[in-house]
Order: structure tokens, then C-alpha cells, then sequence
């Protein structure tokens, strides 16, 4: 299953249900349930005017003359061994953290796979 967002997948019922479009039932139910229940609004932070603001001073702040700049830092890149077939984003999720593909460069080397 594949998802438009798996960010916003990640916050969960009542505000996201994933389901397969090709199973009818679960579509349905999905939508019933969503339909039943009274959720309270809710914004997460980075969609917030002071999340915003954070992204623009990151951008306002960044060196763009320098090649040098690198985001995410590789600093907060975290290893984690998924099982055999695992996506990154399963495995991930298991340990709550967020598969960040551009770091799929730095541990796909001879050097990082043999540690």
C-alpha cells in the first residue's frame, strides 16, 4: 500500500485512514468511521504560522553561495536494520523516526554495509 502523504499518514485515525482503494469493505468502513466521528480540529505544527517561520529563517539563514550546506545534517542520520523485505519507512516507523531518503547515499557504500 502506498500512501499520497505518509507524513500526514503518520498522525492516524480519526484525522487519516488509510485504506486500498481496490477493497470496497474497508473503503467503506473507513468512511463510515470518518463520517461517525467528531474529531477536534487539529493543525500539526509544521503547517502552524510559527512553523513557517522556522522553515523561512532556515532558508533566510542558509549559505547558498556554499556547497557545503547539507539538509538534513548528517548528524541526524540514525542506522537502523530493517528485516529482510522491510521498507525504510516500516522500519522507521517502528523505532518513530521518518525514512529520509536523501540520506540513502551515505549508508549505501561498501564501507557503511560492511559496519
Amino acid at each position: 500500500m502506498s500512501s499520497q502523504s505518509p507524513y500526514l499518514e503518520r498522525l492516524g485515525a480519526p484525522y487519516v485512514y488509510s485504506v486500498k482503494l481496490t477493497d470496497k469493505s474497508s473503503l467503506e468502513d473507513a468512511i463510515k468511521l470518518a463520517v461517525k466521528h467528531k474529531s477536534k480540529p487539529f493543525v500539526p505544527e509544521e503547517f502552524t504560522a510559527h512553523g513557517m517561520l522556522i522553515r523561512v529563517n532556515m532558508l533566510v539563514n542558509r549559505d547558498l553561495c556554499s556547497n557545503s550546506s547539507r539538509w538534513p545534517p548528517r548528524s541526524e542520520l540514525l542506522v537502523k536494520l530493517a528485516a529482510p523485505g522491510e521498507s525504510c519507512v516500516n522500519a522507521c516507523e517502528s523505532y518513530d523516526l521518518v525514512c529520509e531518503p536523501s540520506f540513502f547515499p551515505l549508508v549505501n557504500t561498501a564501507e557503511a554495509l560492511s559496519r
